[in-house]
């Protein structure tokens, strides 16, 4: 009866041990996905944001143009 009992401890532990493992590893694999997909995102979010720099470095240069020759003009 002893060594049944053990054995049943035995497997129950290793059962909960596996069980732990395979959901931490699942948790994992979510963070992992997560952080591709915010990786993803802040790709896009940093390349708008470099062409808005440079769409309004653009019409600060025309603005910069106008102006010269409206100071000429007068």
């Amino acid at each position: 009866m002893k060594m049944q009992f053990s054995e049943f401890l035995t497997w129950g532990f290793t059962g909960l041990i596996s069980g732990i493992l395979i959901y931490g590893v699942k948790v994992l694999q979510d963070i992992k996905s997560s952080v591709e997909q915010l990786n993803e995102r802040m790709a896009t979010i940093i390349e708008k944001t470099q062409w808005h720099e440079k769409e309004m470095e653009r019409l600060n240069s025309r603005i910069s143009v106008i102006e010269m020759r409206l100071v000429k003009n007068q």
